[in-house]
């Protein structure tokens, strides 16, 4: 080897087997000893990345802060990464991976006067394919990461040109058999042997310092490097960055690699349930509350909380730590990080209220005996979907009879019906109704409720045999000796088979981030029905006995049919709800789980046996493992053959897997221990086998999905745009307007075809005008047209191609910009 760039570094979670206030002070610590060695001995470079650990060292040690300013000037310490922390790579979206780079870029270009040309995350689990257009339209041309290890098995070399959904290309170095750290005083005697081993090479990276916990260099590893360096004068042995290294690559001798760099430690994928249900409601939530923030801002019906919006933001950040949203952390970064995330939605929901309260100006006060219902649809486009609110009556109704709601739009009764309200209040008050709502695009609808008095509350049968659904397009047949779905159509078409929806229990073990072998992991039971008894004691309701398999409602627009399951300790309450109009079958399960070393999968019997597993991913669409093994999606993943495309949306359960003949399994949750895996031998060693050890996602977990069969030519255009809907919902609220103030304009921003998204509408980061974030999920070109007041442009996207513009409020012009504006 002619060159070798030892990169000098301390990777420090800042928070794992600890909290965050313990990562913080290792940082000092860290931070402290590398600045002395960096001022000691002549040449040394220390290399860091994540900003929010240069923030802490800014806030709690100003005068080291100062000290690591100086030595980043004189280039003795060198600013590494750039993003806001080492996020998960696959679980959050690509908004949120372009605001840790844009947190963390502008964060070390204001404070130090540059940001790194090489983005790093060596220990996150997995990296999606689309980081690479989000890599290179952030600034960044090359990448270091250090999984799955498996890339550099099939390459046999560590350099490679990782090529996106979209064309880009990006330089990565691939670390795994170099690893992102070295151990106490070992740095020299585990690289000489990797020297040897690679001898042949032109260039090497070699990443060395104490890690995981924080430590960097140590006095004995510097001053062993460099007798190391004066045994070996044959190879130029400097003390480098990133940088450095990939200035000395030939790109015309590297493979290309244009598939994800996944999976890896895919138990990571399924643990910590709770903590990735919240994380995508909080993205999700940010994003819908920032669009309708800046509806309201643009109009200038109200000044945009740009602080308040980067603490909600911030919190979102830190969630997607990759020891925190894969769940690989201990119990109370667990707690810590759902009150971080629980932090964030209440800020957001209080600025959702403020957009709420602007965007209702101008509206017409309610008529007597009325109530008014507004929705706000934060999407640039139509949407038809079933509405819920609940609402108050102007009087409590002491009566036998029932207040029945209806709902009312411009004058014309809509299709409706009412719900069961979350309280359990004894009088005729509170109400919840559901109706299917037609919302223009970036508007707000108005809908008038009206109570009608009718004798008593309606009452779902539910038929003696089977329960069978028909709407005209969709058809389903429910077991009511299984509670299982044995057959779903679509027009026609089967897409489910028979015993669907079982929630199977398989053996797993206590390793937090994998479950080994797929294969091996025996199938135990599953959940079975219970006994009327027991279903009546388990819904807690005033008859002895009640139907395991029952209509729970039945109106205008939709049939709710309830399942409750049993198994060993655990309890399950399974929920199909089936709209009067369409072809999309919802699923609601609330999960009380009590097993240890067990996973809980989610099983659909598909009528696709060979079809292809595949699923949404970072700005792009990918095909996902056919082996059994679990990988992962963003917010659906299906089974795709010639004629035939099933998919399924998630609020946040995003991994999945295949059988065969079909099966389409989803895994819901793990029981697995906190922050172990497994030993040599198999067992967990260092623990005590004298007390109780908490186990994961124990207690009460609730997930939803939304599935829907169609012709593949249909699905594809329509399922990215279903999905985010799905998770940016419309929000509905019970507010009778002022009918003062200014009028906002409905339908102000819009975006003219079935399938392009628009991921962010923001305030600009310098102020001036506001930010358009337009993605094309199809895996072709495409041309929309964006209309903005009475202006509009016409885009022509590439396949998978995300594109930022610039507007400009004061004369409706949309310029094209860079990402991170």
């Amino acid at each position: 080897m002619k060159q070798l760039h030892m990169v000098c570094n301390a990777h420090l979670d800042p928070v794992w087997l600890w909290e965050w206030e313990e990562g913080a002070a290792e940082a000092l610590s860290t931070f402290r000893v590398a600045a002395d060695f960096c001022e000691q001995y002549q040449g040394f470079v220390f290399n860091h990345n994540e900003a929010l650990l240069y923030q802490w060292v800014e806030e709690y040690e100003p005068a080291l802060f100062e000290r690591i300013r100086r030595l980043v000037k004189d280039g003795r310490w060198h600013i590494m990464g750039g993003w806001y922390l080492q996020p998960d790579c696959v679980m959050p979206n690509g908004e949120s991976i372009t605001r840790q780079i844009l947190r963390g870029r502008q964060y070390f270009e204001e404070k130090f006067g540059k940001a790194p040309e090489t983005a790093i995350n060596f220990d996150s689990f997995g990296h999606s394919r689309g980081l690479v257009q989000i890599l290179i339209k952030s600034g960044y041309s090359s990448y270091v990461m250090c999984r799955p290890g498996d890339v550099k098995n099939e390459l046999e070399q560590n350099d490679l040109i990782w090529k996106g959904f979209d064309g880009s290309e990006v330089l990565v170095h691939h670390c795994a058999d170099a690893a992102y750290s070295t151990r106490y005083g070992e740095a020299a005697e585990t690289m000489e042997p990797w020297m040897e081993k690679n001898a042949g090479r032109e260039t090497g990276l070699w990443l060395w310092g104490v890690g995981d916990h924080g430590g960097g260099p140590s006095r004995k590893d510097l001053e062993d490097l460099q007798e190391l360096m004066q045994r070996h004068p044959e190879t130029e042995i400097l003390h480098s960055t990133p940088e450095a290294y990939f200035e000395t690559l030939d790109r015309s001798k590297l493979p290309v690699w244009d598939r994800p760099l996944t999976p890896e430690l895919f138990g990571c994928y399924v643990s910590l349930s709770r903590i990735k249900k919240m994380h995508r409601a909080l993205e999700d939530r940010l994003y819908a509350t920032e669009k309708l923030l800046s509806l309201a801002a643009v109009q200038k019906l109200l000044p945009y909380p740009k602080q308040e919006m980067q603490q909600a933001e911030k919190a979102l950040l830190f969630a997607e730590f990759h020891d925190i949203l894969p769940g690989s952390c201990i119990p109370s970064v667990e707690t810590a990080a759902l009150d971080k995330i629980s932090y964030g939605m209440e800020i957001l929901s209080q600025l959702r209220m403020k957009a709420v309260f602007a965007l209702s100006q101008g509206l017409p006060q309610v008529k007597q005996g009325e109530s008014t219902l507004l929705v706000y649809n934060p999407h640039p486009y139509e949407i038809e979907e079933l509405v819920q609110c609940e609402l108050m009556t102007a009087q409590q109704n002491f009566s036998t009879g029932f207040l029945y709601p209806t709902v009312w739009q411009d004058g014309q009764r809509i299709p409706s019906q009412p719900g069961v309200p979350e309280t359990s209040m004894w009088i005729d008050w509170r109400k919840k109704v559901i109706f299917r709502a037609k919302l223009k695009p970036c508007s707000v609808t108005r809908f008038d409720c009206r109570f009608e008095m009718s004798p008593a509350r309606p009452r779902p049968e539910t038929p003696q045999g089977d329960i069978l659904f028909d709407n005209g397009e969709m058809q389903v047949r429910i077991n009511h000796l299984t509670g299982r779905v044995d057959r779903y159509c679509r027009n026609g078409k089967p897409y489910l088979e028979e015993g669907s929806f079982a929630l199977n229990v398989y053996d797993d073990g206590f390793d937090t981030w994998h479950f080994g072998d797929p294969y091996s992991k025996a199938l135990v039971g599953a959940f079975e029905l219970m006994s009327p008894e027991e279903c009546a004691e388990f819904c807690a309701v005033p008859v002895p006995a009640l139907p395991p398999v029952h209509v729970a409602e039945d109106g205008e627009v939709r049939m709710v049919v309830e399942s409750a399951l049993k198994y060993r300790s655990s309890k399950m309450l399974l929920r199909y709800i089936l709209p009067k109009q369409g072809g999309e079958l919802g699923i609601e399960i609330r999960l009380f789980w009590q097993e240890k070393n067990k996973i809980a999968k989610l099983v659909l019997n598909t009528a696709l046996a060979g079809a292809q597993h595949c699923g949404q991913t970072i700005w792009g669409t990918q095909n996902m493992d056919a082996t059994g093994r679990e990988d992962v999606c963003l917010r659906w993943c299906g089974l795709k053959a010639a004629d035939f495309f099933l998919t399924v949306i998630n609020n946040g359960a995003c991994s999945s897997s295949v059988g065969e003949n079909g099966e389409l399994r989803l895994p819901l949750l793990r029981s697995a221990a906190y922050g172990t895996s497994d030993s040599e031998d198999g067992v967990m060693c260092n623990r005590p086998d004298y007390c109780y050890k908490e186990r994961m996602d124990q207690g009460e977990c609730c997930f939803s999905f939304w599935l829907q069969g169609q012709e593949p030519e249909k699905r594809a255009v329509l399922i990215d745009r279903e999905a985010q809907v799905h998770g940016e919902a419309p929000y509905a609220l019970a507010l009778n307007p002022s009918g003062t103030g200014k009028a906002h304009t409905n339908g102000l921003l819009s975006i003219e075809h079935p399938s392009v998204l628009l991921e962010a509408l923001k305030p600009a980061e310098d102020g001036n005008g506001f930010v358009l974030r337009i993605r094309n999920p199809l895996d072709t070109s495409v041309h929309c047209t964006v209309r903005f007041a009475q202006q509009e442009a016409e885009l022509e996207l590439g396949a998978f191609e995300v594109q930022t513009w610039r507007l400009n409020p004061a004369d409706a012009a949309l310029t094209q910009t860079e990402l991170l504006t």
